[in-house]
């Protein structure tokens, strides 16, 4: 693995042979110089690319933070624009329309690097844990969903078809294993860096 500041992560897509770099700095960094080095393994070649990533604050800070596991992604699968806007789109649709003008992810995390399982079969995903915020205020469909589902968190791992939700139907129908006995709600202000802009 590259040497990298701890707080950036780097995965890489083996179908489309792309690596991502993602990650939720610390309050006091403001720019990062990365040294990029390519090798192509066929003519042994090198190239090497300076990067600067430049971290911008939110405008305004995070009232409200929804954290969810999903058993079947992999993190480069939130990595794709299409999928993690189905899921988004989940929230800002049904589920909380309010938060339709800021949701974003605020964490992203393997479930292995929690401390979860590989699964059986590589086609099931290693599992995502995420974290999504927004200004706006939880709506009472989300607050009966956690109440509802409040019960599982003294179980640490919910099977993948362990509890069918009220909201069930609504991540099935796109694709997504919701582990139910992680889904939460957290209220408060949170301040972070989170925007990183490549300059080269």
């Amino acid at each position: 693995m590259p040497d990298l500041p701890r707080w950036i992560h780097l995965v890489y897509n083996q179908v489309l042979k792309i690596g991502f770099l993602f990650g939720t700095p610390p309050n006091d960094v403001k720019s990062v110089k990365l040294d990029v080095v390519a090798y192509n393994q066929y003519t042994f070649e090198t190239f090497t690319k300076q990067i600067t990533l430049d971290v911008y604050s939110y405008p305004d800070p995070v009232n409200s933070q929804l954290k969810m596991k999903i058993h079947n992604l992999n993190l480069e699968d939130l990595m794709d624009d299409s999928k993690r806007e189905r899921l988004l789109d989940i929230f800002r649709t049904v589920l909380w329309p309010e938060s339709a003008a800021d949701l974003h992810l605020v964490e992203l995390h393997s479930a292995l690097a929690a401390g979860g399982r590989r699964p059986a079969r590589r086609t099931d995903g290693e599992g995502v844990i995420l974290t999504l915020g927004s200004q706006a205020e939880f709506p009472e469909i989300l607050r009966d969903l956690e109440r509802e589902v409040s019960p599982l968190w003294t179980s640490r791992n919910c099977p993948r078809d362990f509890k069918k939700t009220s909201a069930e139907r609504h991540f099935r129908t796109k694709g997504f294993l919701m582990d139910w006995c992680s889904f939460k709600l957290v209220l408060g202000i949170v301040t972070y860096n989170c925007h990183c802009f490549f300059n080269s």
